[in-house]
């Protein structure tokens, strides 16, 4: 009821609680169904009965995403939650070189999959081959704006936005008073006016949809401060 807050924890006694509370990102099936995917594995927790049932402990699971099925990422390899046997199957994979996967996105009314990686973020499109689109590129999220533009955040090299068309743009660290203050680029988030809400290392940034200028809001000791 939004006034109310619980906290769900693990309690060794208890086999249907939460085996890790490291919790790393979260993500739902639109049905009931929340998914966890914590440090030691994923985690599944149904809102009806309260109960959680642990899905896979495995410590180098990277990312967590749901489409029509349940999606983990586990080094370059994406893997697909089979709830009929309770298994986990290869979906698919990106090249060895792309090091570890970091991030899903899935876009089923564009027929098209985004991977974010330690190198570089891939496209899968009509269930052919992923492609490289960005190379060199250590990524954090990919978000999608409401004029379908996807927003790519990356450790060091500050913002990718790709347009409908395939154009990439790359927006970095600016000493200017109204540019981006972090090349760590931590996720992002669109509000109700089309602002988008950029969390960085140094601070919460904010701007339109053109990107052309960033208010940026840090710690300090003002009461209105972060």
């Amino acid at each position: 009821d939004g006034r109310n807050i619980r906290i769900l924890r693990t309690n060794k006694q208890n086999s249907h609680s939460l085996f890790c509370n490291n919790i790393m990102r979260l993500t739902g099936d639109g049905k009931g169904k929340i998914y966890i995917l914590c440090t030691d594995g994923v985690a599944e927790y149904d809102l009806r009965t309260e109960l959680f049932t642990t899905l896979l402990e495995e410590e180098h699971v990277r990312a967590i995403a749901y489409s029509d099925s349940l999606y983990v990422a586990r080094g370059n390899a994406i893997l697909r939650y089979e709830p009929a046997d309770s298994s986990w199957r290869e979906y698919l994979k990106v090249p060895e070189s792309a090091e570890n996967i970091n991030h899903m996105l899935f876009l089923p009314d564009r027929g098209e999959l985004w991977i974010g990686t330690d190198r570089g973020v891939y496209v899968r499109r009509d269930r052919n081959a992923p492609q490289l689109i960005i190379p060199d590129c250590k990524t954090t999220q990919i978000y999608r704006s409401d004029d379908d533009r996807i927003w790519v955040g990356s450790w060091e090299d500050g913002i990718y936005i790709v347009s409908p068309d395939g154009t990439v743009r790359n927006i970095r660290r600016s000493a200017s008073a109204d540019g981006l203050h972090s090349a760590f680029v931590r996720c992002f988030c669109q509000d109700d006016k089309g602002r988008m809400w950029i969390g960085t290392f140094d601070g919460l940034c904010v701007t339109d949809s053109a990107a052309r200028h960033f208010d940026t809001y840090v710690h300090g000791d003002d009461p209105s401060d972060l």
